[in-house]
């Protein structure tokens, strides 16, 4: 008796197995944690910078004495956020499998472009901090910032559809990862 009801666990077990294979339930490929984990960094990323992004539009709705002090804690915030990014991005290893050396170029490609836009915008946030602007100027520089920092979000978002594009593991791993999905998501 006890062999049939080892039999009968040794087959619901396999079973499991088997079922967990067949619906996906595996673990992720090495292509789809890499992914994962560097969609992840842009992610929080792209969050900090919608929050700034909120923080100047509500400073320059109702403008006060502290709206420059405001928006250059602001750009310090951008600053610093988007260093730890580049920072992350350009540590990131050569994913594994074909392709992985180019999505490696393809992230540290994307790091640059946030280096150059991060001190396109830190130089325009020093010209404000200046004096001197009145507030249409500065709406004015705070909506190109705005824009160039938009244009970061999508270069991020370009990145990643260039990476998909590179084989079909890698067009698996980055719609599949969890956090790819959430920077397609806008």
């Amino acid at each position: 008796m006890g062999r049939v009801w080892q039999a009968v666990g040794t087959a619901v077990v396999s079973f499991g197995i088997l079922a967990s294979a067949a619906c996906g339930g595996g673990s992720p490929s090495p292509q789809e944690s890499w992914a994962n984990d560097v969609c992840s960094s842009v992610n929080d990323w792209k969050g900090e910078m919608q929050s700034i992004g909120d923080d100047v539009q509500a400073a320059l709705k109702s403008p006060s004495a502290d709206t420059l002090s405001t928006l250059g804690a602001d750009a310090d915030r951008a600053n610093e956020t988007t260093q730890s990014l580049v920072a992350d991005l350009q540590n990131t290893e050569a994913p594994p499998g074909n392709g992985g050396a180019q999505a490696q170029d393809v992230i540290h490609g994307l790091a640059q472009s946030l280096r150059t836009t991060l001190s396109t915008v830190k130089t325009q946030v020093e010209q404000l901090q200046q004096g001197g602007a009145n507030l249409n100027e500065m709406a004015t520089t705070v909506g190109a910032i705005g824009a160039q920092l938009s244009g970061a979000v999508a270069q991020a978002q370009s990145a990643f559809d260039t990476i998909g594009s590179l084989a079909d593991e890698w067009k698996d791993a980055v719609e599949n990862a969890d956090s790819c999905k959430e920077l397609r998501k806008d």
